[in-house]
């Protein structure tokens, strides 16, 4: 009987294609990304130019997870691919023990360090800490950021929280919408692994997860369904600047309109 499941599908690999730079009014030129074949477009640039006769460019992916997007980039726009360390131009790589031995001519990515801002445990840590330093309350400059937790570390302060709002649930002045929690892995992406509760007590003892207050009133979209945005900033490495988007990544992928109940999470 033949199987009905689909085949894996190869990823598409592109062919090296013509190394094209563009002036950069910051200081050399920068490597010019054109858009890929498939879109049928054309990026027009009158900066862009032909690299000279015998220039070349290298990258190096390793220890993270291979993007076809990112490799292709890399191949379509006139890079070839290389496993040193020391001399190639653009490195993709988490363990950067050569970090030191860069040249001034070499590009990085991830930063060293972006965790601190990319986990959020440790995202929670940091600005938890910066909370206690200014000394800021719910009102301050941290108001955006609601109660959060990392556990098991946190796991006693958590619980006395919560009871704390049981108390307080009912009372005429009580202005909190119902006590819910949200809990998230420490390090995941794309929704997996959260889920809302109404009971912490009932998250095992040694489950390394970060639990927030979940906003029980949010803004939602005039049909009632939430969204989130994202606006993408490139930060420089070699002199330090942030570059920002001028456009605003807005989605709403929810099938289900907004709604707090208890009916609706545990």
């Amino acid at each position: 009987m033949a199987s009905n499941k689909n085949p894996k599908r190869k990823p598409v690999q592109e062919t090296a294609g013509p190394l094209r730079l563009r002036h950069n009014p910051y200081g050399e030129p920068t490597i010019f990304f054109d858009y890929p074949a498939f879109l049928k477009l054309q990026r027009a640039d009158p900066d862009s130019f032909a690299a000279p006769v015998g220039t070349s460019c290298s990258f190096r992916i390793k220890h993270v997870h291979e993007y076809n997007s990112v490799r292709n980039a890399f191949l379509r726009s006139g890079l070839y691919r290389t496993e040193s360390k020391l001399g190639v131009h653009v490195s993709w790589d988490r363990h950067l023990d050569y970090l030191g031995k860069l040249q001034p001519f070499q590009r990085c990515n991830p930063f060293p360090g972006s965790f601190a801002l990319g986990r959020k445990d440790a995202l929670a840590r940091n600005i938890n800490r910066h909370r206690r330093l200014l000394k800021s309350d719910q009102r301050g400059e941290f108001a955006f950021f609601p109660d959060t937790f990392v556990l098991p570390e946190d796991r006693e302060s958590l619980l006395q929280r919560a009871q704390s709002d049981k108390k307080r649930s009912g009372s005429d002045d009580d202005s909190q919408l119902p006590n819910f929690w949200i809990l998230k892995p420490c390090a995941s992406s794309c929704g997996r692994g959260i889920r809302v509760l109404s009971d912490p007590t009932t998250i095992s003892e040694q489950k390394k997860c970060v639990v927030q207050r979940y906003i029980a009133n949010p803004l939602v979209l005039s049909n009632g369904f939430k969204f989130d945005c994202r606006i993408y900033v490139l930060v420089s490495f070699s002199v330090v600047f942030v570059c920002g988007n001028n456009f605003l990544f807005c989605r709403s992928r929810a099938s289900i309109r907004f709604e707090c109940s208890c009916s609706t999470t545990d």
